[in-house]
């Protein structure tokens, strides 16, 4: 995976001190989820193997998590909702209304008419 740019270096210096038989069970879980391990992830698989508690299913519970910068983001223009904001809103708080509003809506929807 590393000769096709798909992982750092730093992560196969960390999964080269696996064995053989770990190493290809990374790859073909890595294969099976889509994945890559990252840095974190290969040091925990590194850590958990030198105290003899790396297993087939540590290692899809290690890579089957969710990485941070692999969460799903909603990425809108400031400059397409600043106007509706008082102009000394910063970005969280804006963020915060567009939510409460986004909940409120909800409500409404899936309130019955009385």
């Amino acid at each position: 995976m590393m000769d096709e740019g798909k992982i750092a270096l730093s992560v196969c210096v960390e999964l080269s001190y696996l064995n053989d038989t770990m190493q290809r069970e990374i790859l073909e879980t890595c294969q099976s989820l889509d994945c890559t391990p990252s840095y974190s992830q290969s040091c925990e698989l590194r850590k958990y193997a030198n105290d003899g508690r790396l297993s087939g299913n540590m290692i899809f519970a290690v890579l089957s998590r969710e990485k941070p910068n692999q969460k799903e983001r909603l990425r809108i223009p400031m400059e397409r909702v600043r106007k509706y904001f008082p102009q000394n809103y910063s970005s969280a708080q804006i963020e915060n209304e567009i939510v409460k509003m986004c909940e409120a809506r909800y409500k409404r929807r899936t309130v019955p008419d009385r």
